[in-house]
């Protein structure tokens, strides 16, 4: 048998009863019904008994191993060439706990990975996938195991492989909504990092240079800003530097692509604007990017007092 001859999960407790090599490949899983409780590894060790499985489900979840999986186990009889069987503790009168219908899945979605069986349920000796040891007629011993409550949960056992083997589709991106206050904190924040990148502080430094830029001392910073050469010869640097951080389907794109000799100086209201149309996410991540993507590019002038009259 190509792949493994354990499942690992399970506890090996190998048994006497067995016989000879499984056919290849294997056609998938067979759920029988134990009709008792509690472990099957005495029973299944005794050659009086004359019956064994490959693995064995307890109520509560846990397995254990008996025959190596490229073995033939006893367990239906014409069947035993083909099909790994699993005895599942219990009654043909009971449901699965919800835990064995879980570790089933587990199971049989380790068999497809493993060994190539089809994600299917058969009621056929000679299809695929996840059948039932009654579905072999005479042949198999002429058993009704695992009995009509048993036999009609495996879409359900198939349902909880399929979750295995098939990835969660990637979530949905969540469109984070802030507020006009939050959006522009984050644009104050741009455009201070900006400004502090481009302006060494004069002397004497005026109180509240420290502090990020704030809406309400636009008029001065602004009156500021546009008055010295250097800095007004910059916005050049900044718009080269702003374009490459700006997808070039938002609108600011367009803004920020005109050439600055057609555009003329980018104003600070202008820089305001590019800003104010993008999403937050885009905002927050350009005013994170500009502070270090600026500094290679800006000059650092010598800047006036704030405050002085234009």
């Amino acid at each position: 048998m190509s792949g493994p001859v354990l499942y690992p999960p399970a506890r090996y407790r190998p048994v006497r009863n067995r016989s000879g090599a499984m056919a290849q490949p294997t056609r998938g899983l067979v759920p029988h019904v134990q009709v008792g409780t509690g472990s099957l590894f005495g029973w299944f060790d005794n050659p009086e008994s004359q019956v064994s499985s490959h693995l064995w489900l307890s109520r509560t979840g846990e397995f254990e191993g008996y025959v190596p999986l490229d073995q033939k186990a006893w367990a239906q009889a014409a069947g035993n060439p083909y099909w790994i069987s699993c005895e599942c503790e219990g009654f043909p009168s009971e449901d699965y706990t919800p835990i064995q219908v879980q570790r089933l899945g587990e199971l049989f979605a380790w068999g497809v990975r493993e060994f190539g069986w089809k994600a299917e349920i058969t009621d056929s000796p000679n299809g695929y996938g996840l059948g039932t040891h009654r579905m072999g007629g005479a042949a198999w011993g002429g058993h009704e195991c695992p009995g009509p409550i048993r036999a009609g949960r495996r879409a359900d056992i198939l349902a909880a492989a399929a979750a295995i083997l098939t990835p969660p589709a990637p979530e949905a991106p969540v469109d984070v909504v802030l507020s006009a206050t939050q959006l522009q904190a984050i644009t104050d924040e741009l455009l201070g990092r900006i400004w502090e990148l481009m302006c060494s502080p004069p002397q004497p430094t005026p109180a509240g240079w420290h502090q990020p830029y704030q809406r309400n001392a636009v008029d001065v910073w602004r009156r500021t800003y546009e008055q010295v050469g250097a800095a007004v010869s910059d916005t050049t640097a900044i718009r080269a530097a702003l374009a490459t951080m700006v997808d070039e389907s938002h609108p600011a794109a367009a803004m920020l692509a005109v050439p600055p000799a057609v555009a003329g100086p980018l104003t600070l209201d202008e820089l305001l604007a590019a800003v104010l149309v993008l999403g937050p996410l885009e905002a927050a991540r350009l005013a994170e990017a500009a502070a270090g993507h600026a500094a290679s590019l800006l000059a650092t002038p010598t800047v006036p007092t704030p405050g002085a009259t234009p």
